[in-house]
């Protein structure tokens, strides 16, 4: 159900974004999004870092070849993510 909610934000925030010189209510949610941008991305990231450890190192599913791929990109990214929200280098 997150996901489902996740992807309509997504949605919303892109449509916004590409009216936003055409239409007030776009620019309007675009700068409503834009303090909690930087928080809402280190949030997300690290669900899923933790979510990924959750389920190989408790519940012990081995991951499959592309689930690596995926987590050599995405534990940079969390560590990156969360120092910038931290410091608050928008």
């Amino acid at each position: 159900m997150l996901s489902v909610a996740l992807l309509a934000g997504t949605v919303v925030v892109l449509v916004a974004r590409l009216l936003a010189g055409s239409q007030t209510w776009a620019a309007s949610t675009i700068a409503a999004f834009r303090p909690f941008a930087l928080p809402l991305a280190a949030a997300v990231t690290t669900t899923c870092l933790l979510g990924s450890l959750y389920f190989s190192e408790i519940v012990n599913y081995k991951p499959c070849r592309l689930c690596w791929f995926q987590r050599t990109m995405m534990y940079p990214l969390a560590i990156i993510l969360i120092i910038a929200a931290l410091r608050k280098d928008w």
